[in-house]
């Protein structure tokens, strides 16, 4: 990206080079009139010069000044195109002199200026040349220049010299404008790279913000559920006066104590003035995985929800952090679910993990129950669709045709530090 410094820098150079093109452009074109009223007949014949060289009427000294002060205008060539065409067009054509300020004028049009513009340009400047050969070829007399060079000759070199200046200054302005037309696509291509950066930049924060927030439903959703469950077995045990409102009021108390725990840990991520970018794994969120799922199933039974569990895992200490992290929060989801929408219900839980076969999972419970009256965002099914599709593994989330509700979960293995694990899901 330009720093200003180098912007203004550049500015400046340009500028020069285009008063020094201008000042170059300017005697060249004094030069070639001078040349060209020599050739015109009716501005010769003034008084014998004393080395004996052509002399120089009146007219032709006047037409020289006028071309001369015509030719000043080279000086605003950027600015003001049209009236160098125009004034070359006029010392051509009403001069008799050499086009070579109008060609100047079609050479800034086409850099510069729409198709529409540069074509009548060159057209024009064509057709004024055209003009001018026929107009010298229709014209008697000798070449003061060079006397001893006859007319064929002559009309030879004019056509050179026409062609030569007309072709030269069209590509000179086509090139110009190819020139300006890559720095033009270089600048927008630079602004989008950096809006394309500034995108992607902000959707690796929405993507972490997404992460976390997942992270934070997954941990707390099943702890608080808890509570709530808790605390109203706490209030109707409490109206009996049964003994069990000590118990009921220790699963509470530990419950809350850890969902604060959780709240602290998932902060504390979130405030880590040290991480830069995303982070897949931050070491503040305590990580859970596949030997972690017995204290979910605990505190599920805990609730009252029955719990008939088969887990066999085969080295869960390989799995890479995301599928351990993946296999524990979608147990936890599962198991939550069933304590909001049917507590006292039975759940059958079958977990099988092995680094040949991957991870299956499938969790049953019966349709029948009355619900808790927990509300349910749906937040957990979408976090369970994308940690499963984080994995590129497959999941099914609905009721079956025997009456019961079952979440089914197929996932590969992913080892620790295995290049070809996904990232984490946004």
């Amino acid at each position: 990206m330009s720093t200003p410094s180098r912007s203004g820098t550049r500015h400046w150079s340009r500028r020069v080079l285009s008063v020094l093109a201008s000042i170059l452009a300017f005697v060249v074109m004094v030069v070639v009139s001078v040349m060209a009223v020599l050739e015109v007949p009716p501005y010769l014949g003034g008084p014998p010069m004393p080395n004996g060289g052509p002399s120089i009427s009146n007219l032709g000294i006047l037409a020289f000044f006028v071309a001369f002060l015509l030719e000043i205008s080279i000086f605003w060539r950027r600015t003001r195109p049209w009236v160098l065409w125009g004034m070359g067009a006029g010392i051509a054509l009403v001069l008799q002199l050499d086009p070579l300020l109008m060609f100047l004028g079609m050479s800034e049009l086409i850099a510069r200026r729409p198709a529409r513009q540069r074509r009548i340009a060159a057209i024009g400047a064509g057709v004024v040349g055209v003009i001018v050969l026929i107009r010298n070829a229709l014209t008697d007399g000798t070449w003061v220049p060079l006397p001893t060079v006859d007319q064929p000759t002559r009309i030879a070199f004019d056509v050179v010299a026409m062609v030569i200046g007309y072709a030269g200054t069209f590509m000179l302005g086509w090139l110009r404008r190819s020139r300006r037309e890559l720095e033009s696509a270089d600048a927008h291509l630079e602004q989008a790279q950096q809006h394309v950066a500034g995108l992607t930049d902000e959707l690796a924060r929405q993507s972490e913000r997404e992460r976390l927030a997942r992270e934070i439903h997954d941990a707390l959703a099943h702890r608080l559920s808890l509570v709530s469950l808790h605390s109203g077995a706490l209030e109707e045990v409490a109206r009996a006066g049964d003994g069990r409102v000590t118990e009921a009021a220790h699963v509470v108390r530990d419950n809350a104590h850890r969902s604060l725990e959780d709240l602290r840990d998932l902060v504390g991520a979130l405030r880590d003035p040290h991480r830069a970018g995303p982070v897949t794994e931050p070491a503040q969120i305590p990580l859970h995985g596949m030997a972690n799922v017995a204290e979910v199933i605990d505190s599920t039974i805990a609730a009252g929800v029955q719990v008939n569990a088969f887990v066999m895992l085969s080295d869960p200490e390989q799995a890479g952090a995301l599928l351990n992290r993946a296999v524990f929060r979608i147990v936890q989801e599962a198991l939550t679910n069933v304590v909001k929408h049917a507590p006292g219900s039975s759940v059958g839980l079958d977990l099988r993990a092995a680094p040949g076969s991957g991870v299956l999972l499938r969790i049953r419970n019966p349709l029948t129950g009355a619900p808790s009256g927990l509300p349910g965002s749906g937040s957990g099914l979408i976090g369970m669709q994308e940690r499963v599709a984080a994995l590129d593994g497959q999941i099914t989330v609905g009721p079956t045709a025997d009456g019961w509700f079952e979440v089914s979960v197929q996932l590969p293995w992913a080892a620790v530090d295995d290049p070809a694990t996904p990232g984490p899901a946004s």
